[in-house]
């Protein structure tokens, strides 16, 4: 695997997981309570995903798994990069991984940060 094929693995990971992100969303009644409710006009098509892994885990054990796209990529781009290592060896892959994953967050939180500013 070449810089430009991981260049675009990276990329296509951040748009993996913002895409997940959007297929899980759902809009709570109320953020501190989520035994409350959700709104049912706020349902995207895995908002269940985010459902219950907010009643059953709360909300900072949900991060990785649905809520924060920074935090997604810790574990959402571990089966991505491993997949595409197996179909196209890199040399070092672990030590390639070590990079790759802190890469992804913070360039998730930049993106994340631009969204905010560009909503308002």
């Amino acid at each position: 695997m070449t810089l430009h094929e991981l260049l675009l693995l990276f990329l296509a990971n951040s748009l993996f997981i913002f895409g997940l992100y959007k297929a899980f969303d759902v809009d709570f009644l109320d953020d501190d309570n989520p035994q409350h409710g959700i709104d049912n006009n706020s349902k995207e098509i895995f908002w269940f995903v985010k459902y219950y892994s907010v009643k059953k885990l709360g909300w900072y054990w949900s991060k990785p798994i649905c809520v924060c796209p920074p935090c997604m990529a810790s574990l959402h781009s571990s089966y991505v990069y491993w997949i595409a290592v197996y179909c196209y060896p890199i040399e070092h892959p672990a030590i390639t991984y070590l990079f790759y994953t802190p890469c992804l967050i913070g360039f998730n939180y930049f993106v994340t940060i631009i969204k905010t500013k560009l909503s308002k």
